[in-house]
C-alpha cells in the first residue's frame, strides 16, 4: 500500500510524468488494494477468533474506524492543504496516505512485539476492563462527529483535533499505579473483572468448512448475491460521486463533502451494527442473517432518493447509502464466522469482502453508470438554477464528453433499487434457510 501510493504521491506533485496514466494508475490501484486485503484478512480473522462474548462490539468498532478513515483523512488532509481544482494536484493526499501507512506501523510495531516474560509490565492498564469498550465506542463518536462538523469549513484547527482524536485510543495502553494479582501457587499474573467469563460455551455451525467447502452450500450464493446487491449501491457512489455532485443541478454541493458525509455515516453503521443484530436479532432467535434484507431496502430507498433533483435528496441519498453500504462490513464478519466457522474465518471472509464488491464495482459502478451517462452527454440539462451548478465553476459546458444535469444518473439509480428489490428477496430466503445454523449456535431459544 505504501509504495502504491507514494508513487500515485509522485504523480501528483508531477515528479513523474507518464503519457498514458490509465495503465499506470489501475497498476498502483491494484497493488493498493492487494496491500489491504492482507491488512483486513489479517485484523479480522485476529479479532473473530479471540473474541466470543463481545464479537459483535469489537468488530463493530474496528469496521467503523475502516468505514470513516476516508473522511477522516480527506478532512485532515483538505484542512493542511485546501484543494486548488488541480485534479492532479488531488493525487498528493494518496502521499499523504502512503506516509501514513510506511510510519504507523513502525511507530506501533514495538507495542504489538511481544515481549520476555521478564520484562512484561507487573501492573494492569489503568482502564479496568469494562470501561474499555464503552471507550472504544466513545472515540468512535467522537471521531465521527468531529469529522461530520469539519465539512462546515474545512480548517487547521479540525485537522488537529482529529489527529488528537486518532492518537487517543493509545491511552488504552497506560498502566495503572496498582499492581495485579497473583493466582495462587503460580506466577500467572492476571486481571480480575473478565466480563466474558462467565459465558457460555456457543454451538458449532453445521455449516461449517474453509472455502472449498463453503462454495457447495447454497446459502453460500445466497449470501454473495445480498453482499454484491449491497456492496455495488455503496460502490456505485464511491467510484461515481464526484462526476455526481458536478453533473447535478441546484445549489453546489462540494464533492469533499458529500465523500465525508457518505463516510461518516457508514462509519457511524459500522459502529452500532453488532450491538443492533445482537439485540435486535440473536437475542430473540432470529438469525443475524435477517439484516441483509434490512440493509437492501435501506439501499434501494438510498437510490430512489438520488434519483430526485436537488441538493438535500443528494445529501440524504448519499447519507442512507453510506450507511446501508458501512453496515453489511461487520455482519458479514459476524454471518460468515457464525455460518462457516472460525477456523477459516480470513480466507472466507475475504471471498465475500472482496469479489462481490469487484463485480459490483465493474457491472454497475462503471458500466452500467457509464453506459447511462454517456447516453446523456451533450444534451440541455434543462431548466434550473444555473448560477450555482457546481459545473459553472470550471466554465465546461455541454458537448465537451461530459454530462450536465439530473439526468446522467437517473437511470442508473433507478436500476439499482430493482437490483436492490430483487436481492431482498434472495435475503429473505437466506435468513429461512439459517434458522437452523442460529438454532444450533445459540440454542433452540
Amino acid at each position: 500500500m505504501a509504495i502504491a501510493y507514494t508513487v500515485y504521491g509522485l504523480v501528483g506533485f508531477k515528479w513523474i510524468s507518464t503519457e498514458s496514466p490509465v495503465p499506470l494508475c489501475f497498476a498502483l490501484g491494484a497493488l493498493g488494494n492487494y496491500g489491504a486485503s492482507f491488512m483486513v484478512a489479517t485484523v479480522f480473522s485476529v479479532l473473530a477468533k479471540n473474541f466470543v462474548a463481545q464479537r459483535s462490539s469489537v468488530v463493530s468498532v474496528a469496521k467503523s474506524w475502516v468505514g470513516t478513515a476516508a473522511g477522516v483523512g480527506t478532512a485532515i488532509y483538505t484542512g493542511f492543504f485546501p484543494d486548488d481544482g488541480d485534479s492532479t494536484a488531488r493525487l498528493r493526499f494518496l502521499f499523504f496516505v502512503a506516509a501514513i501507512c510506511g510510519v504507523l506501523p513502525v511507530a506501533i510495531s514495538g507495542i504489538l512485539k511481544p515481549l520476555p516474560e521478564e520484562q512484561r509490565s507487573q501492573r494492569p492498564l489503568a482502564i479496568p476492563h469494562a470501561w474499555r469498550l464503552p471507550t472504544c465506542y466513545g472515540i468512535s463518536l467522537v471521531l465521527i462527529g468531529t469529522t461530520l462538523i469539519s465539512t462546515t469549513g474545512p480548517n487547521v484547527g479540525f485537522s488537529v483535533a482529529l489527529l488528537v482524536v486518532l492518537a487517543s485510543p493509545l491511552m488504552l495502553l497506560l498502566p495503572s499505579r496498582r499492581d495485579l494479582k497473583l493466582v495462587p501457587d503460580t506466577t500467572t499474573l492476571i486481571e480480575w473483572d473478565r466480563s466474558d467469563a462467565n459465558e457460555p460455551e456457543l454451538g458449532r455451525s453445521p455449516l461449517e468448512s474453509g472455502p472449498v467447502g463453503m462454495l457447495k452450500c447454497v446459502d453460500f450464493y445466497l449470501l454473495f448475491a445480498a453482499t454484491f446487491a449491497i456492496q455495488s449501491g455503496g460502490l456505485f457512489l464511491t467510484t461515481n460521486l464526484g462526476s455526481m455532485v458536478e453533473s447535478r443541478t441546484g445549489p453546489c454541493v462540494e464533492s469533499a463533502t458529500a465523500v465525508t458525509i457518505f463516510s461518516c455515516f457508514q462509519g457511524l453503521s459500522r459502529l452500532v451494527t453488532g450491538f443492533v443484530t445482537d439485540r435486535l436479532f440473536v437475542s430473540r432467535g432470529v438469525p443475524r442473517t435477517a439484516g441483509f434484507p434490512i440493509l437492501m431496502l435501506l439501499m434501494a430507498c438510498a437510490h430512489g432518493v438520488l434519483a430526485v433533483r436537488g441538493p438535500i435528496a443528494l445529501i440524504a441519498g448519499t447519507a442512507l447509502s453510506g450507511a446501508a453500504f458501512g453496515a453489511v462490513y461487520p455482519l458479514l464478519v459476524l454471518a460468515v464466522t457464525e455460518m462457516f466457522g472460525q477456523e477459516y474465518i480470513a480466507s472466507n471472509y475475504m471471498v465475500f469482502d472482496g469479489i462481490p464488491g469487484a463485480i459490483g464495482v465493474v457491472l454497475i459502478a462503471k458500466v452500467l453508470a457509464s453506459r447511462v451517462y454517456s447516453a446523456h452527454t451533450g444534451l440541455d440539462p434543462g431548466s434550473g438554477d444555473d448560477e450555482s451548478r457546481c459545473y459553472d465553476e470550471s466554465g465546461s459546458g455541454s458537448g465537451q464528453g461530459k454530462c450536465f444535469g439530473d439526468e446522467c444518473f437517473r437511470l442508473a439509480h433507478l436500476a439499482i433499487v430493482g437490483v436492490e428489490l430483487l436481492g431482498c428477496t434472495l435475503g429473505v430466503v437466506l435468513m429461512i434457510r439459517t434458522r437452523n445454523v442460529y438454532a444450533a449456535i445459540f440454542g433452540q431459544n
